[in-house]
């Protein structure tokens, strides 16, 4: 049965590092489940000795561990029972003494302690603080609305290039034709409804429009290396029979995998990765599949 000592001489035979797949093959154990490749190496790196580098596990530092000598104290026959109530009495004594300190000191605070104030008394007496000297920092706090030309913003829509442009009007009850910008919306449905397959549709037609999209999976992984249908040929077969460039698409397409790379489930590390491509990329249209 492989251990994880074995991936640690493993990594050291091969430079110190090396891929997932590179050590599951080398060891001969499968890449996830239980007692597999990525389980090893994750609780190696919860202790400090791999670190991940992009797809390289990367052998960080190796732990030894010392067996602690044992010093047994020389005590007599005559003298176990006596050391045996001593130690069976201490405790009790510093017990006792801790709670009879703890008890004094309550007494003593209760005693000077003044009464709670009346706290609707305090609340109807005027302010009493001097802001003279603040008053133009405060000031600079305080807003009024702007004049009608100026607070008035137009609804704007944007396309999707499906059925969901025609959900949408303006207060003249005109057609928006798309979903209002600076929206979040939440699509919900029973398992099986066609969520996922409506919102990867949404990301390819957005996509190839030009526009850059944000697609984070939770579910399915991107890109996968058995022969079965992953995320990525999923939506090019969808390019293809919507007659959309995927060269366009390949262009302006940013894809987060929290299956392929668990870290991202973290939600500190996600945000942080979220908001750097946004940022970065220019994003218009971001996907979340799923939130659930």
């Amino acid at each position: 049965m492989v251990e994880e000592i074995d991936i640690i001489d493993f990594l050291k035979d091969h430079g110190g590092q090396a891929t997932l797949s590179d050590i599951a093959v080398g060891l001969g154990i499968p890449k996830y489940g239980p007692n597999s490749t990525y389980a090893m190496l994750q609780s190696l790196k919860s202790k400090g000795i791999v670190d991940r580098k992009g797809e390289m596990w990367v052998l960080v530092s190796v732990e030894t561990e010392k067996p602690m000598e044992t010093v047994k104290p020389a005590v007599t026959a005559a003298s176990k029972p006596e050391t045996a109530e001593v130690a069976a009495a201490a405790p009790s004594r510093d017990v006792e003494t801790i709670v009879q300190a703890m008890a004094k000191t309550l007494a003593n605070a209760m005693k000077v302690s003044p009464p709670p104030p009346d706290q609707w008394e305090l609340a109807t007496q005027p302010m009493k603080t001097e802001i003279a000297k603040e008053e133009e920092k405060l000031k600079a706090f305080v807003l009024k609305p702007d004049e009608a030309v100026e607070a008035k913003k137009p609804l704007l829509g944007f396309k999707t290039g499906t059925f969901l442009d025609q959900l949408f009007i303006t207060p003249e009850g005109k057609p928006l034709n798309g979903i209002p910008i600076c929206g979040q919306f939440a699509i919900t449905g029973l398992p099986g409804a066609g969520k996922s397959i409506l919102v990867e549709e949404i990301a390819v037609r957005v996509a190839a429009s030009g526009k850059k999209v944000l697609y984070a999976t939770a579910e399915d992984v991107w890109k996968s290396q058995t022969p079965r249908f992953d995320l990525q040929s999923r939506m090019k077969q969808k390019a293809d029979i919507l007659g959309l460039d995927w060269e366009k698409i390949r262009e302006n397409l940013f894809i987060l995998d929290t299956v392929a790379y668990p870290e991202l489930r973290e939600w500190n590390t996600f945000a942080e990765t979220y908001r750097y491509v946004v940022e970065k990329e220019k994003i218009e249209l971001a996907i979340i599949d799923s939130v659930t």
